[in-house]
């Protein structure tokens, strides 16, 4: 009897799972999909560290640290477990270097960099993200879904004066949980996407992402894509602070299967 009650069961669970996936568009019927993004932000960012009692200068990146808008590129990853349960995750990896002659005294880690010094510096990090969406809203034209999850930055700040054989570098990784909203609507062979991500900790900072993009979609399977990216990073650890603002456009490729 129980043998005969489970079977049923299982016949019934199929059709409907079957059912869930056909009321997707038909793009939206993946298991793994995979995105490459080509992005070309505009740079703005503080830095500020201290070490030693020492209370570090607050500096521009670029006006005083002379670091230039450099091109990047960004990853990302989605499992559809089922139709409207997703696992995503995401990879932004940034470099950026400047040489100037600075035009006033400053410290950075303890050490005082006098004015007219050559000054070299180099910004490096991973920018990562990753999280659980769950599409409430779900049918033929798209679908709506809430996220949760969180997004490191994890990256390496380093000034050095040649001449005057100084140099500093300090680590810096800043974690944020994360909550959104997020989705897409179809038109044809066009979808809309747009998301919004980002969380506020208090004291420590905050720190949001604004995604939206327009694809053509040349099959059910891929997808070329352009948008706008915005990723806003405030991270503080009195006296010490992380300011980094990072947005521009968006170019890649998106394949499902």
């Amino acid at each position: 009897m129980r043998v005969s009650r489970a079977a049923t069961l299982a016949l019934w669970l199929v059709p409907v799972g079957a059912i869930a996936q056909q009321e997707l568009p038909p793009p939206e019927r993946y298991t793994v999909r995979v995105e490459y993004r080509e992005w070309r932000p505009k740079l703005s960012s503080e830095i500020q560290y201290g070490a030693g009692g020492v209370v570090g200068t607050l500096l521009d990146v670029q006006r005083d640290l002379g670091l230039q808008d450099e091109r990047t590129y960004e990853v990302h990853g989605s499992l559809q477990v089922k139709p409207g349960h997703r696992l995503r995750l995401s990879w932004t990896p940034l470099d950026y270097g400047g040489d100037v002659i600075v035009g006033r005294s400053f410290t950075f880690s303890g050490t005082t960099y006098s004015v007219s010094s050559r000054v070299v510096t180099r910004l490096s990090g991973d920018l990562f993200s990753g999280g659980y969406e769950w599409d409430f809203v779900k049918n033929g034209s798209g679908y709506l879904g809430a996220l949760v999850g969180g997004q490191v930055f994890s990256g390496d700040a380093a000034i050095e004066a040649p001449d005057l054989s100084l140099r500093e570098q300090r680590s810096v990784t800043a974690f944020e949980p994360l909550l959104g909203i997020g989705g897409r609507a179809y038109a044809g062979r066009f979808s809309l996407e747009g998301q919004l991500s980002g969380l506020v900790a208090g004291r420590y900072g905050y720190s949001y992402e604004v995604n939206g993009s327009v694809r053509f979609h040349f099959s059910d399977r891929a997808a070329a894509q352009g948008g706008y990216r915005l990723v806003r990073i405030n991270a503080k650890d009195e006296p010490d602070r992380l300011r980094l603002r990072l947005g521009g456009w968006t170019f890649g490729v998106e394949l499902s299967l």
